[in-house]
């Protein structure tokens, strides 16, 4: 008994040491289950790719019209026009915007996207000019499909306190009464 145990946490061991852990190359599930799988999982690349490019023509080949963008929490978005808004000023505040993938698993009806995101601040950001510095970020992003293929909702989460403070601003404490 006590063999057959070494035996199977030796290979455990081996089976685990063998995988690619290292942060620095991403991690895409190989296998989708079925053909609509294999579509989200495309469509989840383009979604990425159409970001880091500006690509809105690809945005909206990957998104339904109607096509809700969730950032922490909050709607930011829920049309095609709103997040081609957001694209375009993420873009000028960071041209050389970079969503980069670390992980991506695709299940039902959902990809579920572990990424790394940086750029430099060469723009404007709102009405706060740029500081010329890097940021850089990690976050996670769940996108859900219409039986069609398409993209519907985008939920993301990321430390936007933690971009801006790279680019050189501080939060203020408040004026307490």
């Amino acid at each position: 008994m006590k063999k057959i145990l070494l035996g199977i946490s030796t290979m455990a061991l081996w089976l685990n040491s063998c995988r690619d852990q290292s942060p620095d190359h991403p991690i895409i599930s190989t296998e989708p289950t079925s053909a609509i799988e294999q579509l989200m999982k495309n469509r989840s690349k383009d979604y990425i790719r159409a970001w880091n490019s500006k690509d809105f023509n690809l945005m909206r080949t990957v998104t339904s019209t109607d096509f809700e963008r969730n950032v922490n929490g909050e709607i930011r978005s829920n049309s095609h026009q709103g997040l081609e808004e957001t694209m375009h000023s993420w873009h000028i505040a960071v041209s050389n915007f970079n969503i980069e993938v670390r992980e991506m698993i695709v299940k039902g009806s959902k990809s579920y996207t572990r990424w790394t995101g940086t750029g430099t601040n060469t723009g404007m950001y709102g009405e706060n000019p740029p500081t010329g510095k890097k940021g850089k970020t990690e976050g996670f992003m769940v996108l859900t499909f219409n039986q069609d293929g398409k993209a519907i909702r985008e939920e993301v989460f990321y430390d936007v306190l933690g971009v801006v403070e790279d680019w050189g601003y501080t939060l203020t404490p408040p004026i307490m009464e």
